[in-house]
């Protein structure tokens, strides 16, 4: 189906910048990346589950959801304490 497909293309898509932003080394753009991306997943959860944009373009299924859920709150996780230092030993 070409909703599966432009899902696909959306996740690749954004696979790649992912790589990209990690390849530079730098924190600040891996941690927005990370904060915005995770932010986009749970969006895409809450709007399979209330019909909002852009379901009528991707294929959600209820696994669809769970990953996007687990993965938007990792990402943003990982982006929030990405530049935390470990706790100074006495």
């Amino acid at each position: 189906s070409c909703q599966i497909y432009q899902h696909d293309m959306f996740c690749i898509f954004f696979g790649i910048v992912g790589m990209v932003v990690a390849a530079t080394k730098r924190l600040p753009p891996a941690r927005a990346f990370n904060v915005g991306f995770g932010a986009i997943d749970l969006y895409q959860a809450v709007a399979s589950f209330a019909g909002l944009f852009p379901t009528a373009l991707f294929a959600y299924k209820r696994a669809d959801d769970v990953l996007h859920v687990l993965l938007g709150l990792i990402l943003v996780g990982v982006g929030m304490l990405a530049d935390r230092k470990p706790p100074q030993q006495p």
